[in-house]
């Protein structure tokens, strides 16, 4: 069993359910992983596009006003083929 602890405080034991939750539960949380993203984490998927859709959606999201923003990579190996802009 893994945990996952975030800035707010939220713990989240055995994150997989959070792929497809994440913006309407909490909306400074970006998952690479969910359906909005689309990341694999598989190591043999080009995840770059994904991560950079993920990081793309952060600063327009409206989130973030207490805490700031996550980008949350769940465990997995990414594959990037080019370079990300932050």
């Amino acid at each position: 069993m893994t945990s996952t602890v975030f800035v707010n405080g939220v713990t989240l034991t055995d994150a997989e359910w959070f792929n497809d939750t994440n913006a309407v539960v909490y909306d400074e949380i970006f998952n690479v992983k969910n359906s909005t993203y689309g990341a694999i984490g598989d190591g043999s998927t080009d995840d770059t596009a994904a991560i950079q859709s993920a990081i793309d959606a952060v600063p327009t999201s409206g989130g973030g006003t207490t805490h700031g923003y996550i980008l949350y990579f769940p465990p997995g190996k990414y594959k990037l083929t080019d370079t990300l802009v932050i």
